[in-house]
């Protein structure tokens, strides 16, 4: 991980323009190559399986986040007893697990993903 702001130099020698950006790295090679597939464990892991002829599973834990659709967002989200911290995605599976995590045990507070693709309609209300 490189934070642009302070490794402004390594950035811009591979081409860092937006945040964020994953470049694959082979072997030996300060040659990059753009990672631009979904930034989920599933996809991750496959990309690194087909670069490196790896063939890693990656084991999936229970989620913590709630996931939003056309028959539960209004529920959820327009709860006067909750706050929530809603992540709009373009995969179900894109969660920022860590947060949902840490507030897991609140009751008030509701970390959610609504997949755009599937539920434009809600992600457009």
């Amino acid at each position: 991980q490189v934070d642009c702001d302070e490794q402004k130099s390594i950035c811009s020698k591979y081409g860092v323009s937006v945040y964020p950006t994953i470049q694959w790295f082979p072997k030996g090679s300060l040659e990059s190559k753009k990672y631009d597939r979904s930034r989920n464990a599933k996809s991750l892991a496959e990309f690194v399986n087909s670069e490196g002829g790896t063939n890693v599973k990656i084991a999936t834990a229970p989620s913590s986040v709630m996931v939003l659709t056309t028959y539960n967002s209004d529920e959820v989200v327009l709860d006067k007893n909750k706050d929530v911290l809603v992540e709009y995605t373009g995969c179900s599976d894109c969660t920022y697990e860590k947060v949902a995590s840490a507030f897991k045990s609140e009751g008030d507070v509701v970390i959610a993903n609504l997949d755009v693709d599937k539920y434009k309609d809600v992600a457009e209300k």
